[in-house]
C-alpha cells in the first residue's frame, strides 16, 4: 500500500521550511558576528551556544513540517468495515456462451438469466445501470444510464451471436465491469454476474480479488444444474461431438470468497433472489447506503501530535538555553 494523501497541494508550504532554515542560517550568523564574541569567553563556548541555538531550531522546523504533513492528511494502509456511500451503481453481467442455452433451468439458462434480471430492474429507481456481455471476450453495451429503455430492450434478445469471440472469458467480464464505474462520484459499486460458471479462459478468482481492492461488491448468480445437459460443442460445423456442461459452484463460490465484503453466490433458482439484491443495493431515504469494504488509515492525527510535541520541545529547549 502506498503513500498519498488527501490534499497534497498543501505540501508546497514545505518549501516555507526551507526558505526559513535560510533566513535563519543568515540571521544566526549575523547574530554571531554582533553579540556571541561579545560574551562568550572562547571558541569552545561559541560553538556550543551555536549548537544549542540550532537544536532548537531543528525542533521548531520538525513542527512546522509535521504539521504540514497532518494538515495534508497522509494516507497509508487499510482498514476493514462499513462505509457510507452516497448512492448506488450497477453493472449486470451476462455469460451469453453457448452453454448458457442449454435447458437443464427451463427455459434455459440464459433466459432464465434474463427473466431475473428484469425483475430486478423492475424494482430499481433512479439507480445507474449497465451491462456487460461475456463470451470468449467482454463488451460494455450499455454504459451506465438511469434510463432503463436499452436496459430493456437489450435483456430479453441475449444471444451468444451478440459476441462474435468462441469459449467463456468470466474474468474479462469482471475486469471490464469493474472499469465502467464511475470515478468521479462516492457510490456503492455492484456487479451481478449470471453464470453458470463454465469458464474457458482467464482466472475469475483472481479477477474477483481485484473488486475486493475497489470494494466492489459481487453478487454471482449461478444458472444451471448440478446434474446439467449435454451440448453440441461443433454446431453446424458437419460432425458432433457433445459434451455434459454443468454449474460451476465451486468456481463461482470461490470468486464470491475472494471478492469478499458482502458478495454473495445464488442460484437463479431461488425464489427470493430479486428482493435479496435489491435490498442489498438500494439506499436508504437518506440516499445512502453502507457497504462492508476497506477504506485507507489517515495518519493526519499522529503528524499533528508529533509537530506539538516538537513545537513544545522547541519552546521549552530555547526558554532553558536563554537561562542558562
Amino acid at each position: 500500500m502506498h503513500l498519498r494523501f488527501e490534499h497534497p497541494y498543501i505540501l508546497f508550504l514545505l518549501l516555507f521550511s526551507v526558505a526559513s532554515f535560510i533566513i535563519f542560517k543568515i540571521q544566526l550568523g549575523r547574530y554571531f558576528t554582533r553579540s556571541v564574541v561579545c560574551f562568550c569567553h572562547d571558541e569552545k563556548e561559541r560553538k556550543v551556544f551555536l549548537h544549542k541555538r540550532n537544536f532548537s531550531a531543528v525542533f521548531f522546523l520538525a513542527a512546522w513540517c509535521f504539521a504540514v504533513i497532518g494538515t495534508a492528511g497522509p494516507l497509508y494502509g487499510t482498514k476493514s468495515g462499513l462505509i457510507r456511500k452516497s448512492g448506488s451503481e450497477i453493472i449486470f453481467v451476462f455469460d451469453v456462451s453457448r452453454s448458457m442455452l442449454v435447458s437443464d433451468v427451463l427455459p434455459s439458462r440464459l433466459a432464465s438469466a434474463s427473466f431475473c434480471a428484469k425483475s430486478i430492474l423492475d424494482g430499481l429507481s433512479g439507480i445507474p445501470c449497465g451491462i456487460v456481455l461475456v463470451k470468449g471476450s467482454s463488451v460494455l453495451s450499455v454504459p451506465l444510464t438511469t434510463d432503463y429503455s436499452s436496459l430493456y430492450a437489450l435483456i430479453p434478445n441475449l444471444s451468444p451471436a451478440l459476441v462474435t469471440s468462441p469459449g467463456s472469458g468470466l474474468s474479462d467480464g469482471l475486469l471490464t465491469a469493474s472499469s465502467s464505474f464511475s470515478q468521479d462520484r462516492d457510490n456503492a459499486a455492484f456487479i451481478i454476474l449470471f453464470s453458470d460458471g463454465d469458464e474457458t479462459s482467464g482466472d475469475l478468482v483472481n479477477a474477483a480479488f481485484k473488486l475486493r481492492e475497489k470494494n466492489i461488491v459481487l453478487f454471482a448468480v449461478g444458472t444451471g444444474t448440478a446434474e446439467g445437459q449435454e451440448i453440441d460443442i461443433y454446431p453446424g460445423e458437419g460432425k458432433t461431438e457433445m459434451k455434459l456442461t454443468t454449474l460451476n459452484e465451486t468456481l463461482l463460490e470461490s470468486a464470491v470468497n475472494s471478492a469478499g465484503g458482502q458478495s454473495a453466490f445464488m442460484r437463479v433458482t431461488d425464489s427470493g433472489l430479486p428482493g435479496e439484491i435489491l435490498s442489498s443495493v438500494t439506499p436508504d431515504d437518506s440516499g445512502s447506503i453502507l457497504v462492508a469494504g476497506s477504506s485507507p488509515v489517515n495518519h493526519r492525527p499522529a503528524f499533528l501530535v508529533l509537530a506539538l510535541f516538537c513545537f513544545i520541545a522547541g519552546v521549552a529547549f530555547r526558554s532553558y538555553w536563554r537561562k542558562n
